[in-house]
């Protein structure tokens, strides 16, 4: 997280505020694009298939739950490799986002966070709306 300013020695141990704290859980703030190709790139060598620059169009911009089944049968893999990794994605964002609405409850409740802002359509973004932001 950058804030602008890092604490000095003589602030250990205080509690920091910020005046605003931002999620960036679906990579519109934060460029996440590196990550996603090389997180894709993993991914796909575990079941020894080798992805190539070309392929980085299907990924850049897009959820994995979209371009991975693009990407499996690009690549001639059965369906059942698509929804398992959709199936393991869905998991990993669940496992992340579950503590997202009790820390933002949390910020707001200290004056740190007023909104919540997201051009996602993911079923896991609609529980954020249920914190109060």
């Amino acid at each position: 997280m950058t804030t602008g300013n890092a604490p000095s020695r003589g602030d250990a141990g205080r509690a920091l505020r910020f005046p605003v704290v931002v999620f960036d859980l679906d990579g519109v703030l934060v460029d996440t694009e590196r990550v996603n190709i090389a997180a894709a790139t993993e991914a796909f060598a575990t079941v020894g298939v080798k992805l190539h620059e070309s392929d980085h169009s299907l990924i850049v911009g897009r959820h994995p739950l979209d371009y991975v089944p693009d990407l499996a049968q690009r690549h001639g893999l059965p369906p059942s490799i698509a929804l398992r990794a959709q199936r393991l994605q869905t998991e990993a964002w669940t496992r992340l986002a579950r503590d997202v609405p009790a820390l933002a409850m949390s910020c707001r409740r200290s004056g740190n966070f007023a909104r919540a802002v997201s051009g996602s359509r993911e079923p896991g973004t609609s529980r954020g709306h249920g914190c109060g932001v």
